[in-house]
């Protein structure tokens, strides 16, 4: 067996997950990804819109979720490994960003007490054309982290008057009104919402919301990857 795994190794060598440089067995990341893979400062984030505190929106816009969270910048190295999963279907990939995820929600939402988690859903057109929905890979990978119990087939979506990441900033809100609904409620328990990449909130919220409207009572998000304000919009 040892010689099978020795040749194994040579022929399909662990590579990290940022770069594709080869790596020892049980590593990652390369030292450099390792390095500069840019991670979000939680103490310095305001938990409810999902901004850093300097970026912080709440004054001027109305979120249902209670909190959002996320442990990386969409940008550079952590925006290249989510992108080699959802684009690519790099499974490392996701287990990886993940349990990252997860360990932000130990951190950031310390102490709530979630009884399940759900996702945003993918239209049926794109969900086809993808094979997957990258998010309730994710949620999947994260509930078997956190060990709370996932929930399939919640949330479901019309088709969007244009593709979120083509909407300017101030009209994403509106984009999405009234496209997401519930089919399974949950109702009065407090969910985790998974989502890959979070720019304006509007996905994320808007879900919330129909998740509050039929029942559920307090709505928290995490997402792989948040969007700095003056940054690359290609979320939602």
């Amino acid at each position: 067996m040892g010689l099978i795994k020795e040749l194994l190794a040579a022929v399909y060598p662990n590579t990290c997950v940022g770069c594709d440089a080869i790596i020892d067995k049980d590593e990652v990341l390369c030292d450099y990804c390792s390095h500069m893979i840019e991670k979000t400062e939680l103490n310095k984030f305001c938990f409810k819109c999902g901004n850093s505190k300097k970026d912080c929106n709440c004054k001027y816009q109305v979120f249902y979720y209670d909190g959002c969270i996320s442990p990386f910048y969409n940008d550079g190295i952590a925006q290249n490994i989510v992108y080699g999963f959802k684009f690519h279907r790099k499974e490392r990939n996701a287990k990886f960003i993940a349990h990252q995820m997860a360990l932000a929600v130990k951190q950031g939402f310390f102490g709530v007490d979630f009884d399940c988690i759900c996702c945003v859903p993918i239209e049926l057109k794109r969900g086809l054309k993808r094979g997957y929905n990258q998010s309730r890979v994710l949620a999947l990978e994260i509930s078997e982290v956190l060990g709370i119990p996932y929930y399939d087939g919640v949330l479901y979506c019309h088709k969007k008057k244009s593709i979120q990441r083509n909407v300017p900033f101030k009209e994403r809100f509106k984009n999405v009104q009234n496209v997401y609904y519930v089919k399974t409620p949950l109702k009065n328990k407090t969910v985790l919402l998974v989502d890959d990449i979070k720019t304006s909130g509007a996905t994320l919220s808007e879900c919330a919301k129909q998740l509050l409207s039929t029942g559920s009572e307090r709505i928290y998000c995490v997402t792989a990857l948040t969007t700095k304000k003056k940054g690359n919009n290609n979320g939602n």
